[in-house]
């Protein structure tokens, strides 16, 4: 009878240990990353100040939109997700709308692209291209970064349409 009981126990105790020592691995593995996660939220944080410096927003509700943002004096900020290449992580496009309806700025406040390849959307021309622009129809896609610049593109074009009812 001891012996059938000893024969219960040892795996039960054995998964015991495992299980402890995973819990402690994704403790240690938490911790290890907070940092970096608290920095990255820190930095998304004020986009409607580095879109439109000194101008107060009030959040609104945006059907479609993760995010929406008016002010009184007409300026709006649509946050769209925007799936590029790497689709198990969208990005989020944070659009800025002048009174008039065109495009004054995109921000990315999440981008997890290929590194040189779907992050050329966040360089030079076709990070500024938006700008001025009613949709993001009218602006070019990278060549290398297909995926990811018809998605921002979408993102744009698809936060215009719904800037309209805001």
């Amino acid at each position: 009878m001891k012996q059938q009981y000893k024969d219960m126990l040892i795996p039960i105790i054995a998964l015991m240990l495992i299980c402890l020592g995973m819990t402690a691995l994704m403790a240690y593995t938490y911790n290890l990353t907070l940092p970096a996660v608290e920095a990255n939220e820190a930095q998304s944080g004020d986009y409607a100040g580095e879109i439109f410096p000194g101008v107060t927003f009030t959040d609104v509700t945006v059907e479609g939109a993760l995010e929406a943002k008016k002010a009184d004096s007409g300026e709006k900020i649509i946050v769209m997700q925007a799936i590029g290449y790497n689709k198990g992580v969208p990005m989020q496009v944070a659009v800025g709308f002048a009174p008039d309806g065109t495009v004054a700025a995109i921000r990315f406040l999440k981008i997890e692209e290929t590194q040189g390849v779907g992050t050329q959307v966040l360089e030079e021309p076709f990070f500024s291209s938006f700008n001025g622009q009613t949709d993001g129809e009218s602006v070019d896609a990278i060549g290398g970064a297909t995926f990811s610049s018809k998605a921002v593109k979408k993102a744009v074009t698809d936060a215009a349409e719904l800037a309209k009812g805001v």
